[in-house]
């Protein structure tokens, strides 16, 4: 976390997450020098990049990955998986 991002207001859907669990479920963090959303439910995680806004990620809780992506990324250009998604 920089800085700017600590200055940064709570997004919405924080406190939404936070509601369901004790400890923060809502949270960018750097993977591989990209930004990826990691999102822990009590029901499943996911990760979403904020490049190409893809799912990168999706694993109920208790079971096998539905979805995932190669182990190591290219360090520039985009990140070929995933599933998009449109807002």
């Amino acid at each position: 976390m920089t800085s700017h991002d600590a200055q940064l207001p709570e997004h919405p859907l924080q406190r939404f997450f936070r509601s369901l669990r004790a400890r923060p479920t809502f949270e960018w963090e750097r993977y591989q020098l990209r930004d990826v959303l990691v999102i822990d439910h009590p029901q499943c995680q996911a990760v979403f990049s904020r490049q190409g806004a893809q799912l990168l990620h999706f694993q109920p809780h208790g079971q096998k990955p539905w979805l995932w992506c190669a182990a190591q990324w290219p360090q520039v250009g985009a990140i070929r998986g995933g599933v998009p998604v449109c807002w």
